[in-house]
């Protein structure tokens, strides 16, 4: 069986803990590894970048999936890790003249106060995230997760992948139709905890420090792990 996982830095790892021998192991001190390792697998795929958008997220796990045979799909269990909606992408189509160029560089990852882009001017990459971040609404905020969440829901359906989501933020459909919450508590397998903090969207797990909220590596993504596979547990057995 494989794990299939995807996210930002919190499945990435956290760049506060970063060095060329965390770079060297970090396959096998993330909670994909150790989840993996719980559910009896023999592998874990770990699609995850920092700073990542849940628009990446869908782009990369589409084309993981889009590129297996179906024989790999049946052995195949889904771990997704959304992220903030305040973050995107976007492509940058200027090409560098490198046959070997890495066509993944030519995404940019954004986030607020943060543009990861190679091929502009980064002052003006810059200004036109402060302007989106200007528009962004909670009444955006709700659909863009209920867009997500169905656009998972419909790719892992068509490729008959079993899947599983959660966050480390809170997850607002507040501004949704109450017809909606079908989508929010029925319909999608949410992993949960009850200890889990609403108001600050924390899991309870090792840190990385008081100021980073990331799962530390090796332990805390171990602990989180294991949470994850309780709910696995918890929803399969519904």
């Amino acid at each position: 069986m494989i794990l299939l996982a995807n996210g930002c830095s919190w499945t990435f790892g956290s760049f506060d803990e970063w060095t060329d021998h965390v770079a060297a192991h970090r396959q096998q001190w993330l909670w994909p590894y150790f989840l993996a390792e719980r559910m009896g697998y023999e592998q874990s795929v770990n699609l995850a970048e920092g700073c990542g958008s849940n628009q990446r997220i869908i782009r990369t796990t589409f084309d993981w999936l889009a590129e297996q045979t179906a024989d790999t799909l049946k052995e195949t269990v889904a771990v997704i890790q959304l992220t903030d909606v305040a973050r995107y992408e976007y492509y940058q189509p200027k090409d560098s003249g490198d046959p070997k160029e890495n066509i993944d560089h030519r995404w940019a990852r954004v986030k607020a106060g943060l543009v990861l882009q190679e091929q502009e001017n980064q002052q003006r990459a810059n200004q036109r995230n402060d302007l989106r971040l200007e528009t962004l609404t909670p009444q955006e905020e709700s659909y863009h997760w209920l867009t997500t969440v169905l656009s998972l829901d419909s790719m892992f359906r068509h490729f008959g992948v079993e899947y599983y989501l959660w966050s480390y933020t809170n997850v607002y459909f507040n501004y949704l139709e109450p017809a909606a919450n079908f989508y929010t508590s029925d319909r999608f397998p949410w992993l949960h905890k009850e200890e889990y903090d609403l108001h600050y969207g924390r899991w309870q797990y090792q840190r990385v420090s008081a100021q980073d909220q990331h799962p530390s590596l090796v332990q805390g993504h171990r602990e989180l792990a294991e949470i994850l596979h309780q709910n696995i547990l918890r929803v399969r057995n519904k």
